[in-house]
């Protein structure tokens, strides 16, 4: 019994050595990768000009306080879903980008990682492989390492706008090695401007010839008789000419007319790409107050059949057909009455998005995004418990400026339900809570549709499939409609579901890092148990002058 228990505590003292240079080898492993990690993307973040460190500054102060605000490990990493949240919000709320490959995905748990962003792997497959190296290490990011990663993805994206503007010099009959006075520089944004809009179509332009030259300027010879728009996107590259002028106006020489070189016209461009999204948005704001005309009520609802009966002298005629929005959500149907369309969600939706090129898409902001931004800014964790986030709600700057109470006695009701499925606690980004703020900002956030389809709400997927009804089917449509009142309705009561999705809660891991740490402090404090036992009986056998064993050799066995 005694000669077991001590081959026994032999065997735990190899396995033993043998668990702490695996953790060894591992914690050496992945420091590799997050160094591999932070060369790539060093190489793209870092090699672009001096204003990158700036910019790099600015995403920090954007992102820190939502990096507090996602689940993170032990170590303060966050995992793939985390850092995928937080690229796409990014993205989405400073500058109206929609990455290809990191479309919203609704509450599809089966979601693409920031390694699928189109633009990484086309411009930055050593980004690819360290990112992916990172997902199979289940190394997670820090911080720094999400900062970088956004600070990349950007540079790549500028990158393409540098070479549309090459585009544009050709365009307009101009070398980029020319001295352009200002009307020539602001002809050279217009050009910029129109083939950034063109999207997809770009890739055929930016390889202009004589033909596609002449037809350019005939294009912009028409829109500028035709005014309206044109007016608008012709101011947008003035302005951007004089803030780079008042910037500049200690380097520029005030007596002489001033000259702009292509270093100077690229740095106009990128703010041109940077702030686009922001300038753009103002057409999705007159879209909404259109469609808030028409529910006078704020209940964040139109009526499918005011919605299609638009005079045809509105500023706006909507006309997407039931499939689609449906499909993306911003339908909601009852079982008796006429349906309605959800504003947010079809103001989100792909219809209202331009600029769709193979990398990015440029889209209404969220609102919606803003808000709940600031619940991460004041929440500072990944849940929070709903007296706090009723007296978060209450102060946010979208709520309405009379003070109208934003939650009813049921509203509040539901979120102390959702709290209770949760030990307590309401995870922010879960879909009960998306769905509680959808009720409690009906005109700001969307409806968290059930996608089951992760790439449904791309706009590059509805490029080559039909969205728009026709007059006769709108028609039609009309003359079956019923209308009921809205105070008929509970659309809280009807339409709230327990339905749970939490969409940056991972996959469940096996081996998890802590479970391997646990394990190995079981396994000491069975070693120790063991030798306890061990030495007891080692201790009898010396007495009864059996079973000795050269301390040299014992010893070798427990060497590490």
């Amino acid at each position: 019994m005694v000669f077991t228990l001590h081959w026994s505590s032999v065997d735990a003292g190899i396995h033993l050595g043998s668990s702490l240079r695996g953790l060894a080898h591992r914690v050496t492993h992945n420091d590799a990768v997050a160094k591999q990690l932070k060369i790539s993307l060093d190489a793209v973040v870092l090699g672009g000009d001096q204003s990158s460190m700036w910019r790099k500054t600015r995403i920090e102060q954007a992102l820190w306080r939502s990096f507090q605000a996602v689940p993170k490990d032990r170590r303060g990493r966050a995992a793939p879903r985390a850092v995928r949240h937080l690229v796409h919000t990014y993205f989405a709320a400073e500058h109206g980008w929609l990455l290809s490959g990191l479309e919203p995905h609704g509450m599809n748990v089966n979601m693409t990682d920031v390694h699928q962003v189109g633009i990484l792997q086309e411009r930055a497959p050593a980004i690819v492989e360290a990112l992916l190296e990172t997902s199979r290490s289940k190394l997670g990011l820090s911080f720094s390492d999400v900062v970088s990663v956004v600070a990349a993805v950007e540079r790549l994206i500028l990158d393409e706008s540098i070479a549309l503007l090459r585009a544009a010099y050709t365009l307009n009959y101009r070398e980029s090695d020319e001295l352009l006075d200002e009307r020539s520089l602001i002809n050279v944004l217009e050009s910029y401007l129109m083939v950034f809009e063109q999207g997809a179509k770009a890739n055929v332009v930016a390889k202009a010839n004589v033909s596609t030259v002449e037809q350019h300027q005939k294009i912009k010879k028409v829109m500028a008789e035709r005014g309206a728009a044109w007016a608008d996107l012709s101011e947008f590259a003035q302005d951007a000419t004089q803030n780079y002028a008042y910037s500049h106006r200690d380097a520029l020489n005030p007596f002489v007319p001033p000259r702009y070189s292509f270093q100077a016209s690229s740095q106009i461009v990128e703010d041109l790409a940077l702030s686009y999204g922001q300038w753009q948005d103002a057409e999705c704001r007159r879209m909404k107050s259109e469609l808030m005309k028409l529910d006078p009520k704020n209940t964040g609802r139109v009526a499918l059949s005011t919605f299609y009966s638009q005079p045809k002298n509105a500023v706006y005629q909507f006309a997407e057909s039931v499939d689609y929005l449906r499909e993306v959500g911003a339908i909601e149907e009852l079982s008796v009455g006429d349906p309605s369309v959800r504003i947010a969600n079809y103001i989100l939706s792909p219809t209202n998005c331009i600029a769709t090129s193979s990398f990015f898409s440029v889209c209404c902001l969220s609102e919606c995004g803003q808000l709940t931004g600031e619940v991460e800014h004041m929440v500072k964790a990944p849940s929070a418990f709903p007296e706090i986030l009723l007296g978060i709600v209450g102060n946010l700057s979208l709520v309405n400026s009379d003070r109208e109470q934003v939650v009813s006695s049921e509203l509040e009701a539901r979120l102390y339900s959702i709290a209770a499925l949760h030990a307590g606690k309401v995870p922010l980004h879960g879909r009960l809570f998306a769905q509680w703020m959808h009720f409690a900002f009906p005109l700001e956030c969307p409806y968290p549709h059930m996608l089951q389809d992760s790439m449904s709400l791309s706009p590059a997927s509805w490029k080559s499939r039909e969205s728009t009804s026709t007059e006769e089917q709108r028609q039609k449509f009309n003359e079956e409609s019923a209308v009921i009142a809205d105070e008929d309705i509970n659309t809280l009561a009807v339409h709230w579901t327990d339905d749970e999705v939490m969409p940056l809660q991972e996959p469940f891991e096996a081996r998890s890092f802590c479970g391997a740490v646990a394990r190995g402090a079981a396994q000491l404090m069975m070693m120790a148990l063991v030798l306890k036992t061990a030495a007891g009986g080692l201790a009898g056998l010396r007495r009864s002058g059996y079973g000795y064993v050269q301390p040299e050799k014992e010893l070798s066995c427990w060497t590490v």
